[in-house]
């Protein structure tokens, strides 16, 4: 693997935003380079923590994958 510890590495900006009258709070996460990237959204679920939903959004951003995490109150989001 020659140049891998010199690879860019993904940025992350923490961001929060309301949905259906919820404060959902998390991550995007930005491959290295300028993109155009392909995009997911991974929403915590049960089980799971913020930590695992954290590792598992830098290794799809690694993939080259531009990662949304969130996290909401005490109901789920409601897609309408």
């Amino acid at each position: 693997m020659i140049g891998f510890r010199n690879m860019e590495k993904p940025r992350v900006y923490p961001t929060e935003f309301q949905f259906s009258g919820e404060l959902l709070k998390g991550n995007f996460v930005k491959p290295p380079g300028t993109g155009p990237f392909p995009g997911i959204c991974k929403f915590h679920g049960l089980p799971g923590s913020p930590d695992q939903v954290y590792g598992f959004a830098w290794q799809l951003a690694l993939a080259g994958f531009a990662v949304l995490t969130a996290r909401g109150g005490s109901s789920r989001p409601r897609l309408e």
